[in-house]
Order: structure tokens, then sequence, then C-alpha cells
């Protein structure tokens, strides 16, 4: 009946699900016939089974096995005694191995193939008369599916977010009358302090520190010229007859020359000594120098020509001590350029100060960047020899900060006098572009400090409630809410970028701007 089946079959790979204990296959001789059978049909044949009673029966005539349809289909190993007649061998069953958690669909697959059910052996082919072939999944490609579906809508589900709640921005421009009043005055930022002073102007301020480091090598450029000059005694002499008055002298500074050098004298020589011998002559000596350095200038010992006393001979020492030597030194200009390179400038640092203090809450003062210890050590110093220069740099950098609500509350006292506040409330107290000065440091860190600011004044708006009566009007609802606030001329509310429909749940992400109207 199996062997009908398998020829009756179209696929050329035919998927035999075989049912529990399926007697008529654990007979040698039975799956060589249907081995032989499917090879004269030209097909495939694929035993799902998960019975290890078969595997030995299929590995010894070659029969492909699978546990399921979803498995890759593989040849059992065969046994160690190969069955090699055709003598019937019947396959001991023990029924105690079968795994009874399993149910028949799960080892017979059944519940995929449908060809078998609970305990009735039935042979099942690939594909039923009038049916469709059933296709194996590829789960590898699946997999992949799955990864790149998860990732598309994971890429999707963050562009969303970026959408809904990161971009959106609203810029609100509202005319409303108002007037521009000029603050100005000193007050007191004192670290030691935690509260406000009353009347004095004084308030709290945080103090920030940051220390700075850094060291720079380059090469040394300088140089500086340590050649020698060869040195000896040139002694002179002259005979009677050659002059008419005696004694002889030869300043010093005269060049005397030998072999092509010149050397020069070093004192003033007198030929006044009456030489022997039983001649009348007269001689005298002085140290010599070469010319130039360089080591040519030692020779040994010579007779010696006198610049402008031709009648004076000379006879000299060997001349020796001459040298040619330039060495590398450390020059302003190599100091000069690793200071440059030194990474440490007020504007890095000032950055890093201000971030600081708006971390702890802080309104930075820019104007009281301080250093405090600044060193410079070059090593070695300019005109040492040597082939590079270091430049090791240390600084502590210090910063200000104040409570930007203690800041607002001296501005408004300040324009107490100049304005009603009981019934105009300040929009703007003009602080991003305020003239800060530094007045005077005191012992102990505190520092009077002077500002100057324009002070928008205007209708008594509470512009952070209004922010958030906002929160997710359209266009038209929120500029229906500003213009029925007292005060206020015009509103224009612009939405970005351009799907935004409605004003951003997130009050940062809204912009209120104040416009007086002439």
């Amino acid at each position: 009946a199996i062997i009908d089946k398998l020829q009756s079959s179209k696929a050329k790979i035919v998927a035999l699900v075989l049912p529990k204990r399926a007697t008529a296959l654990q007979s040698i001789v039975n799956m060589k016939l249907l081995k032989r059978a499917a090879e004269q049909a030209e097909k495939q044949a694929v035993l799902i089974t998960a019975e290890s009673s078969l595997l030995p029966l299929a590995g010894a005539t070659g029969m492909y096995v699978a546990k399921n349809l979803q498995s890759k289909p593989e040849i059992p190993l065969a046994p160690d005694s190969p069955f090699n007649s055709d003598e019937e061998v019947v396959a001991n069953v023990d029924e105690e191995e079968i795994d009874p958690n399993k149910s028949v669909g799960e080892l017979s697959g059944a519940a995929t193939a449908g060809s078998a059910k609970k305990d009735k052996p039935k042979a099942a082919n690939a594909k039923k008369p009038g049916g469709k072939k059933p296709k194996i999944p590829n789960f590898e490609k699946f997999r992949t599916k799955l990864f790149i579906g998860a990732g598309v809508f994971l890429v999707l589900l963050i562009g969303w977010y970026v959408a809904a709640f990161v971009m959106p921005r609203a810029t609100i421009a509202i005319d409303s009358d108002t007037e521009n009043v000029v603050s100005s005055f000193q007050f007191t930022a004192n670290p030691e302090l935690s509260q406000p002073i009353d009347g004095e102007n004084t308030i709290p301020a945080t103090l920030a520190e940051v220390d700075k480091n850094d060291t720079q090598t380059v090469t040394a450029t300088g140089e500086r010229d340590e050649s020698a000059r060869a040195t000896g005694t040139v002694t002179f002499s002259i005979s009677c007859g050659d002059v008419d008055n005696f004694p002889v002298t030869i300043p010093s500074g005269t060049g005397v020359s030998a072999q092509g050098k010149t050397y020069i004298t070093q004192s003033t020589a007198v030929l006044s000594s009456p030489g022997g011998g039983g001649g009348c002559s007269f001689t005298g000596s002085s140290p010599v120098r070469a010319q130039n350095t360089g080591d040519q200038f030692n020779i040994g010992p010579a007779n010696y020509s006198i610049n402008g006393y031709s009648d004076v001979t000379g006879s000299g020492t060997a001349m020796t001590g001459g040298s040619s030597k330039v060495v590398t030194v450390v020059s302003e200009n190599d100091v000069e350029t690793a200071k440059r390179r030194i990474a440490v400038d007020d504007e890095s640092v000032g950055t890093e100060l201000v971030s600081k203090l708006q971390e702890q809450q802080q309104f930075a003062i820019k104007e009281t960047l301080n250093t405090v210890d600044e060193k410079t050590d070059i090593s070695p110093r300019v005109g040492q020899e040597a082939d590079e220069v270091t430049v090791n740099y240390s600084a502590k950098f210090t910063m200000l900060g104040v409570s930007q609500e203690n800041l607002e509350a001296l501005i408004r006292e300040n324009i107490a006098d100049q304005v009603d506040l009981d019934r105009q409330g300040v929009q703007d107290y003009g602080l991003d572009n305020a003239a800060f000065t530094v007045a005077q440091t005191n012992p102990g860190g505190s520092v009077v400090i002077s500002i100057d600011t324009d002070v928008v004044v205007g209708p008594d708006i509470d512009v952070d409630q209004l922010k958030t009566e906002l929160s997710r009007q359209k266009r038209g609802e929120a500029e229906s809410t500003i213009r029925a606030l007292p005060g206020v001329r015009n509103v224009r509310v612009e939405l970005s970028p351009f799907w935004v429909m409605r004003v951003p749940s997130n009050p940062n992400k809204t912009t209120i701007n104040f416009e007086a109207v002439e």
C-alpha cells in the first residue's frame, strides 16, 4: 500500500509521515523494497518519524529521515553490523522507550501533514491526489524577515516619537501695550551667604571652579656658535741696521700671517732687548689669536710675516684650540610656539564653568571669570643648549553664579519707582542681553557687580501658566485664548514642523515673545 501511494504521487520528493509503531517498515526487507521502488519510480522518499528503532534500518538502506516536515532530511548512521542479507529482520520495539509526553501528532507529524491519526497505522503521501504539495518552510528566511520587520517597526516607532514629541515647536509673538525700562544698579554677590540681605543689594553666590593643566613640547630651533679661535705666541726680531730708530713697537691688533692664515696680536710688542750671538738685533713677543674660528687655524710652528713691518720677522709656536661648533639652544620663539599650543583658553574654560553653574540652577555671570595660581614652567630655559623645550601650564579658573530669582527680585526693586508693578508685570528682565561689569573684588571672595539691562514691562501675564493653558490647543484656539488677555493687541502662533497642528504639551517646546506696540 505504501509503495502504491509512492508510485502514484506526481511529486519527485515524497514525504511519508509514519504513525507510531509503523510495523510495516520495521523490517529490513520492507525498507529495501521501499527504497528500490522509489528508485525505480525516480522519486526520493523521506520518512517522517522520530522513532529511534527505525533509524538503523533507514541508515542501512540509505533512506532519508526527518523528525518533522520542518526539519532537514538526512540519512541516519548505519548500524555497526550492517544487514548484508535479504533475510527479514524485525526491529526490536520497546513500548516503554516511547515518550509518553508527546502526542501522536508530535511523533508522526500528523498535525502538519494530516496523514496519520492517533495509533492507526497509515502511510501518507506528501501530496494527496487532487491536493496541494506540502511546502517545507525556510526558517532562515523567516527569521531574517522577522528581524527586518522588527527593525523597520523599531525605526518607525522612533520616528513617530521624534515627530510627535521631540520636533514639535511653537513660537508665539504677542503684540501688547509694553514699554522698555532701563535698570542700572550695583549688587554684591557673596559666596559665603545663604540668604539675601534685605536693603543692601547683597545676594548669595555660587563659586564654580575648574583646574586646568597642559604640557606642550616643541623642537628647539635656536642656534649658538660655540666655535673657538686658535691661539699661540709669536716672537718678533729685527736687525740693528734695518731701522733708524729704536725701540720698534708692534701694537696690539697687528696681523701676522703664515700658511695663508692670519692671526692677530693680543698685546703690544716692544723690540728693545739686545740680541745675542755677537750680532745687533732686537726682539719682542706677543700672544696671538686666529682671525676667525675653526680648526683649520690649528697649525704647527711657523715663520710669520708682520703686516706693516716688512723688516720685522716672526716665528711662532704651534697654534692650537681652534674649533667649529654650532649648538642648538632654546629660543624665545620656541617658547612662544609651545605656549600657543596650550589647549587652555578663557572661552573654552568659561563655557565649562557656565555649564557647571547651570547644572546647579544658577545664572552664570561670565564677567566674573577669574584666573588663580596661574603657573608656566619652561624647561630648559631660553638660551640653554637642548634639542627640545617643554612648557608646563597650570591654573585654577573660577566663576560666580547667582540665583536668577534673586537677581530678578533686585531688578524689580530697582524699577519700582518707575513702574507700577501692582498693575503691570515684567515680561522680560533682559538678562540674556544684560551688561555685567565687575566693579570691585573684596577679600573673602565677594564681588561688587554693575548691571545694565532693558526690562520689558507690559500686561501682567504669567508666561508659565499661559504655556500650560495653551498645551494641545490648535492654532486658532491658542490665538483666541491669548487675545482674550488684557493688554494684548495681536498674536501670531507659528507651529513647526509643517505636520504639527497643536501647541506642544511640553512647555519647554513653546516660546513666547512680547513685542511692544507704538
